[in-house]
């Protein structure tokens, strides 16, 4: 059985959830459904194997997982367009890579989620006619994620990405969105020229190191360790891209005077 992301797993305990047995519309219903159609829809994206529960999207879980997109779409719109303010404000990597992953994993279950639901549109048009509006709003989405392409590309190799890009079936592998093709690794490939052209060159750093890289200079945090009962004084100089995709930073003694900080940051 084809299942490397246990999405057949996942399906049957999202088809276990009782809310989805509920005959009113509520949110755990909506939500309930949604999940179900993630799930299907992952599967045609991914050609996994679901055996006893194969089959098409129930009439009722399509109509409560579009009232679910309809939801979504201003959290996704608002976290989109604030993806580079939140992104600056994060500092350790691990924590920005989470961002942008959780921003693609939501693009994803919503394309999963839309072709669970144009598939049952496709064998009985009657029932919904037509997906439109969605299709308006998720093109639109990816408009935003556009405007981030930089800060995205950084994910060009990272294991989850290169699982959904290995792991596409046709027709979906034609119609992928740019970060799961190879426009992805194209938009990566320029920011690093980018950066590499823009980083200061090896003798504004050969400067920094025989002004600030003193005989007895440790760097702060083991300096910190080191020096039992003793404040270090350490400052830190930290050069950003424009794009905000790359970072340098260098921990040096504090100047004794601004003349002495002036000369370092020359």
């Amino acid at each position: 059985m084809h299942d490397p992301m246990f999405i057949r797993a996942n399906l049957a305990v999202a088809l276990d959830h009782p809310a989805l047995s509920d005959d009113s519309d509520t949110p755990a219903k909506r939500e309930a459904s949604w999940t179900v159609a993630v799930a299907l829809g992952k599967a045609r994206l991914f050609a996994a194997s679901l055996d006893e529960l194969e089959g098409v999207l129930p009439y009722s879980l399509a109509l409560a997982a579009i009232a679910h997109f309809n939801e979504r779409f201003p959290e996704w719109d608002e976290q989109t367009e604030q993806l580079d303010t939140t992104w600056d404000e994060i500092t350790h990597p691990e924590e920005a890579d989470h961002l942008l992953i959780s921003t693609l994993r939501d693009r994803l279950d919503a394309w999963a989620a839309w072709v669970a639901i144009e598939e049952l549109r496709q064998r009985n048009p009657t029932l919904i006619p037509t997906l439109d509006e969605i299709e308006l709003r998720l093109e639109s989405w990816d408009d935003g994620l556009n405007v981030h392409s930089d800060l995205i590309a950084t994910l060009s190799e990272a294991t989850l990405v290169l699982g959904w890009r290995n792991a596409l079936v046709e027709p979906y592998r034609s119609d992928a969105p740019w970060w799961l093709t190879d426009e992805i690794d194209r938009i990566a490939h320029r920011s690093m020229e980018t950066a590499v052209a823009t980083m200061p060159n090896s003798d504004f750093w050969g400067v920094v190191q025989r002004r600030a890289m003193l005989p007895d200079f440790v760097p702060g945090p083991v300096l910190a360790a080191s020096t039992e009962g003793a404040t270090p004084t350490v400052r830190t100089m930290t050069w950003v891209h424009t794009d905000r995709t790359w970072r340098a930073r260098l921990d040096y003694p504090d100047p004794s005077n601004d003349a002495e900080e002036d000369r370092l940051r020359r």
